[in-house]
């Protein structure tokens, strides 16, 4: 009789913990999507962290925790650019989460993701962060670490303005963490030079009065006249794409303090999505060290854009008007050919 009401039991408990595992899986499912929907929202409207895990709900904090040793970010942004987080410390942290104040959701990174170096008892760590293609508002972001002893920190939070820009259907935007005179270049395919000294303009036709405007919309501190922008973005609409092979480079026309090191990456989209090139990396970064030397004129990636416009009228038929070249421009250009 035992034996018996002994398996039926069995059976009981098999089907209930089959039951369960059933319902824990259909919640999965249908959390998945939700969850995916919120981290796309959350990439678009705010940031996204290169190497990190979206996590949902509120980000985790001890207001009585230790305050973030040696933090420091650039506080002003562009639509679709980047920004670094430095933490410069004694302290080894294990993991960092990053939220926007207010709202939910956060991201998550181990510190070993974002470790770039270790001297003399100090721990560099680096977090790089993608504004979205929709950031268009002024954000407090929240940063919080968890030290090697598993103990929150309270959470820091850093005022982001948000710097209206040019958007294009074609847009690279480079970002660095210091203030110094750092150039984005771009080559096109039949060969125009974008940069500080060709910022571009647009083509405008008096009948329709279509206008496209095109090129580098931010010459950021230049030559070391500091805005503290430390971003530029060269934009490109639809109807002025070229069909081939287009060039980036980065440019240090002027180290403002060689006493420090400057990290920088830059970034490509066409149509909202990144572009994957044939030569280089997107997005693409790297550092200037401590006394880096000027007019490096380094490349970064080289792509490819089969779909194109501009083998239309607009261009040889439009009237083209040339941005002004800004006196900074002006006196940068007077530098080189000295």
């Amino acid at each position: 009789m035992m034996k018996k009401l002994f398996g039926g039991l069995s059976l009981v408990i098999v089907l209930c913990l089959c039951g369960i595992a059933f319902y824990s899986c259909s919640n999965d499912d249908k959390n998945e999507p939700e969850m995916t929907s919120e981290k796309i929202s959350f990439e678009d409207e705010y940031f996204g962290v290169e190497g990190g895990t979206y996590q949902p709900g509120e980000i985790p904090s001890d207001a009585n925790g230790e305050p973030i040793d040696g933090l420091n970010m650039n506080d002003q942004a562009l639509t679709g650019g980047m920004n670094f987080v430095t933490i410069q410390t004694e302290k080894r942290y294990e993991k960092f989460m990053l939220g926007v104040k207010g709202e939910e959701g956060y991201w998550e990174i181990d510190a070993a993701q974002a470790s770039r170096s270790t001297r003399a008892g100090y721990f560099t760590y680096i977090i790089p962060i993608n504004f979205g293609v929709n950031f268009n508002i002024s954000i407090i972001i929240v940063i919080v670490a968890v030290d090697d002893d598993g103990n929150l920190t309270a959470p820091s939070e850093e005022l982001i303005t948000h710097v209206d820009s040019q958007w294009g259907d074609l847009n690279l935007n480079l970002t660095f963490s210091n203030a110094k005179d750092i150039d984005l270049h771009l080559y096109t395919p039949s060969g125009n030079h974008i940069y500080y000294g060709n910022r571009g303009g647009s083509y405008y036709n008096e009948e329709s009065e279509e206008e496209y405007y095109y090129g580098l919309d931010h010459d950021s501190n230049a030559a070391c006249y500091i805005d503290g922008l430390n971003n530029e973005n060269i934009v490109i609409p639809a109807a002025l794409i070229e069909p081939g092979i287009y060039t980036v480079k980065v440019d240090m026309y002027s180290n403002c303090d060689p006493s420090i090191s400057t990290n920088w990456a830059i970034v490509a989209r066409y149509m909202n999505q990144l572009i994957t090139p044939i030569e280089g990396h997107n997005p693409a970064s790297g550092v200037y060290e401590i006394g880096a030397p000027n007019s490096d004129h380094s490349f970064v990636m080289s792509f490819q854009l089969k779909e194109g416009n501009a083998e239309n009228s607009i261009m040889s038929t439009y009237k083209h008007k040339a941005l002004p070249l800004t006196e900074s421009a002006k006196m940068k250009i007077e530098e080189i050919t000295d």
